[in-house]
């Protein structure tokens, strides 16, 4: 299921091939289950990246299994309904992953997006270029929680586990 949403998206209706691929990583996303309660004071990570001047601020919940994201964006012409609409995308993600959706599929949903602003990216060590910032955040998920160093433009310098001495991902996960 890796690059599972590699179409762009568009203004004209998405071709058959491109919603049959998109169904099918939606239908195993997750099977119901009950929500992970999350405590009432946790950690976070914070990667700050720049793309197209804007700022994207990528918080991720510090756990072996990260359960909660946070994204934030700022530039000179970011509205207020761009802002909003990060916030929006940051709690279904954060919804799904805490139904058990896991953190392999929310990213591999994301990247491969096409639209502005894109280009060079500045202020990440392994990430260099993206399509989108969708795109961006996907990566950064993949690269940095599931070692999916295939995603990254520069290989790993120093190879250290991540918070929880573990990988987020799971082998069933990349099934």
């Amino acid at each position: 299921m890796k690059n599972i949403n590699k179409m762009m998206l568009m203004t004209s209706p998405m071709s058959s091939k491109d919603l049959q691929r998109l169904t099918e990583s939606l239908s195993d996303i997750g099977q119901p289950s009950p929500r992970r309660s999350l405590p009432s004071r946790r950690n976070h990570i914070t990667q700050k990246v720049r793309i197209g001047g804007r700022t994207l601020y990528i918080s991720v919940h510090d756990h072996q299994a990260p359960a909660e994201i946070f994204l934030r964006v700022k530039g000179p012409d970011c509205t207020p309904e761009t802002i909003a609409l990060y916030d929006v995308i940051a709690r279904l993600m954060s919804i799904a992953l805490q139904y058990g959706a896991s953190l392999e599929k929310v990213g591999d949903l994301l990247t491969g997006a096409q639209f502005a602003p894109c280009g060079p990216v500045s202020g990440h060590d392994r990430l260099k270029h993206c399509s989108s910032l969708p795109d961006l955040i996907g990566r950064h998920l993949l690269v940095e929680y599931c070692g999916r160093d295939e995603l990254a433009h520069v290989p790993p310098v120093n190879v250290q586990p991540n918070n929880q001495g573990g990988s987020s991902c799971t082998e069933s996960d990349r099934a």
